[in-house]
Order: structure tokens, then sequence, then C-alpha cells
């Protein structure tokens, strides 16, 4: 076989004198030999070669380990019976410990002899599977991929499962707090219609402190009545059914849709794909889990209702702005005093003086966003219309309301904000639901025509009721025939 050297010099030489006998001569290789070589140099070129020069592939030989050296981790393996496992040695930490002792073995030959024990010794994890007794829950989070309102993001979601009936239940959150999960667990055991006595977790931080469970999150338990149970570190097999659980129902509701208008259609979608799951039937189940339900020993619902919310206060800004978790919310302009007590829940925020709701607030994702309410700057406003076009409250009207403004009041500001002060008695969906309609029928909405319409109330018609079966008499024809001959006469 030639080097590169000979190849390259076989090649610039036939490229200059064209002939191989002169290459033979001037090189003193065999013309077979040249002409092998240009061969493979042209099948590389075209393609159908890969190397010109093709080397015998050398056979591996394994170096042996000495015996002493598998006996010395076949006797590490075998104390490992007698110690709890997550005491026992591993095959990293028998690697560090023999070549400590002077062996020479690489880590990948001790995780081959440590498998090869395994294998024969019939070593393996043994879990003991209990027969559903109706009585527990598993609950866990996962993550799903959606699209909302066209920005993709990563959005926390809580899975639980009763173990008997395998009916299954999910909720997506914006946050993943101590509240999104006491919230899960309000809404899965409304949907029910009681309350497992038993939900098993893993160590979630916020079921479990450091040592022991969390005291707010053993408030609520108490509160419903169920008993929490904490699967051991690093055994999730323990709960099973709900580490299933957050692949298979992700896969089943999200892999069909994944983009949503909003995380509220995004969550109805997923509760009408569930209401299928569950009513559709399961390997080895007699019934399916909608069904199954009635033979979960369930306990009964509390009548007093749990308060999901923390309070909080915050000073009010010269802005009329209140920030929360790195948002910005509106506060009326007229709310007398610099501070507000904050009733924070997991999807809204309900701001109080004097004990007083004075605004509520849809609560924000992210960072550095705005929640405005241009009702709580009318004051304001009807002061300086002018400055409206160019406000931040303006940026965050409704689309139907800016449409509005720039189809008609451009130039009128000031009965703009005279036909917005209309929102401080109504809600701001009815008010561009009636904007809508006179859209459609080609009337500018103006101040007095949205009040004529938003105070009026809806028809009522009176009920009546009738026989659902109406019989009629046949009629007589002599009974005509008289009365013609009466008529006649």
């Amino acid at each position: 076989m030639k080097n590169v050297y000979e190849v390259k010099e076989i090649q610039r030489l036939y490229q200059e004198y064209g002939s191989i006998r002169e290459v033979t001569r001037l090189t003193g290789i065999s013309r077979n030999t040249v002409r092998k070589y240009l061969r493979r140099i042209e099948a590389v070129k075209l393609g159908s070669a890969k190397e010109v020069i093709v080397r015998k592939p050398v056979p591996f030989k394994r170096r042996t380990i000495e015996p002493r050296t598998v006996a010395r981790i076949e006797e590490l393996l075998d104390s490992n019976k007698d110690k709890p496992k997550n005491l026992q040695f591993t095959a990293k930490k028998i690697w560090q410990m023999v070549v400590k002792e002077g062996h020479k073995i690489s880590y990948t030959s001790v995780k081959r002899i440590v498998r090869k024990w395994k294998e024969e010794h019939g070593q393996r994890d043994v879990y003991i599977i209990q027969k559903p007794d109706g009585k527990r829950a598993e609950f866990d989070w996962g993550e799903v991929e959606l699209v909302i309102a066209g920005e993709k993001g990563k959005y926390p979601a809580a899975f639980m499962v009763l173990n008997r009936s395998l009916y299954r239940f999910s909720r997506v959150f914006e946050r993943e707090t101590a509240q999104e999960v006491i919230q899960a667990h309000i809404d899965f055991f409304e949907e029910i219609g009681g309350v497992p006595q038993e939900i098993f977790y893993d160590n979630m931080k916020v079921v479990k402190d450091r040592k022991n469970l969390n005291k707010n999150f053993v408030k609520f338990a108490t509160f419903f009545g169920f008993t929490p149970r904490l699967c051991n570190p690093y055994s999730p097999q323990e709960k099973g059914t709900d580490e299933e659980s957050v692949g298979f129902v992700r896969n089943w509701v999200f892999s069909e849709r994944n983009e949503f208008d909003s995380l509220e259609e995004a969550n109805e979608y997923l509760k009408e794909k569930l209401a299928e799951l569950n009513a559709s039937p399961v390997y080895g189940r007699e019934l399916v889990p909608v069904k199954a339900l009635n033979e979960e020993k369930l306990n009964a619902l509390p009548t007093a209702s749990y308060n999901n919310y923390r309070l909080e206060e915050r000073i009010i800004s010269r802005y009329s702005l209140i920030m929360l978790d790195g948002n910005y919310y509106s506060v009326p302009e007229d709310c007398p005093g610099k501070r507000v007590q904050l009733k924070i829940y997991p999807d809204r925020i309900e701001i109080l003086k004097e004990s007083k709701i004075v605004a509520v607030h849809k609560r924000l994702r992210g960072k550095g966003k705005y929640a405005i309410q241009i009702a709580h700057y009318l004051n304001t406003l009807r002061k300086k219309p002018g400055a409206l076009a160019g406000s931040r409250a303006f940026q965050a009207l409704n689309d139907t309301l800016k449409v509005l403004f720039g189809k008609y009041y451009t130039t009128k500001p000031r009965e703009f904000v005279q036909l917005l002060e209309l929102l401080n008695d109504y809600d701001e969906k009815t008010f561009c639901e009636k904007v809508e309609v006179l859209f459609e029928n080609g009337i500018i909405p103006t101040a007095d025509i949205m009040r004529n319409l938003l105070q009026q109330k809806p028809i009522q018609y009176e009920t009546f009721d009738y026989p659902l079966k109406i019989q009629i008499d046949h009629g007589d024809p002599s009974e005509f025939d008289r009365l013609v001959g009466v008529h006649r006469g």
C-alpha cells in the first residue's frame, strides 16, 4: 500500500506526461499499481468511492482485565445487598475506589462488569402493585407548549387522576405557585363532586418544606379533609398512574391543537377533550372512568367555600398605578390616600380601599406589562381631552373602541370622553356589543344613543300553557246542507 505522498506523485506525473509507462519509469512503481491508484482517484472524484488509500481494518484487541480487579468489583457489588438503595455503591463510585486501590481499569469496563453482574444475579427493583382502593388520587405538575394569542410559550399544567376509576383532570395556568396548586385541587374537587381521602405527591416545594409538610398546605388539606402523602425522593413509581397521566394527557389533548386565542379557550378545549377521554373505555376496566366515579370513596365537599387569595398592600404611584410581580395595574384616580390593599387570586387581582373593591384586573403574565382601564382616568381626560390619543390608557382600549374613535371622534376627543363615561355604569363587553350593533346598522354611536340603548331592557314575553294534544271534532256535512237551505229559503 502506498502512502499519501507516493499517490500524489503518481497523480502529478500522470497529469504531466499522460502515460502510465512514463510514470512507472520515473517512480519505479509497477504499471498495475499506478493504474490501480489512478482508477481510485477517478472513482473518488465521481463519488463512487470514499478513499483513494484503503486501509485494512486493524482488529480491536480488548485489554484483558486482571481477575483480581474483577473479583474486587464483584465483592463491592455483593456488599450492596445489605445496604439501603440510596447508600449502595454505584458503578462510578466502584471505579473510583478500585483505581484508588491501584487497579488499572476504565470506567466503561467497570460499567460493563456491573451490568453483567446484575444480569447474572437477577438484581432489579421490585415495585409492589397495590389494588386500587378508591380512596386515593395522585397529583403532579407538567409543562405544555402552547401558542396563546400568537405568542409561543411554555405553560405549567396540573394533572390529577383517581387511581381506581382512572378519571383524569387537568388545568393549564399562567404561573406555578402555591395558589395555582390549590386552585387546581379546588377545580378538581368541584368537578368530581367530592374529595379523595388521600392524595399522593412528589416532594414539591409547595407541599413540603425542608423536612415537614408546608403549614399552609396542611391548613388547606384540613379544610377539605384529605390526607397528603409524599412519595420517597426519586421514586415517582410510587405514584405511577399520575406519572403516566402527564405525558398521556398532554399528547392526547394538545397533539391535535396547541394554538388558542386565550388561556381560557385552551382550558375549555382541554376540558372537552378530557370529557371525551373520561367517557372512553379503559383497558382492564369494566366501566368507563366517568361512570366508575361512583365506585370512588370520596368525602363530601365542605359547605363553606375556600378563599384562595393572599392579601398584600401597595402604594399608588403618581400615574395612579400599582405594581405586582413586575406588572402595572390602574387604580381609579379619585381613590383617596396613597395605599390600597390587594386581594391576589391566581387569575385576577381585586384592589380594595377601606374594604371596598375599587378595581378588578385580570392578572398579567410576564414582566413590564400594563392593565389599564380608561374609566380610571376620565377625570383627567375631561380636563385634557386632547391628551387621549397619545396616552397609554388609549392604547389599552378595546379594539372596537379604537375603531370608534378612529372613525368618528379623532377631531372630537371631548365628545368621545363623554361617551366613555358610560363605562362607569356598564361593563366594557356589553358596551362594545352595543357599539357593534350600531355599526352594523350604519348609526354613529353617540353618548345619548348609547345611553338609551344600554338602558333598554330585553322584551319580556308572557308565558302561556297549551295542551300538547289538540282534538278537533269532525264536521257534520248535513249541518252544512241545513244552513245552505235556510239561506236559500
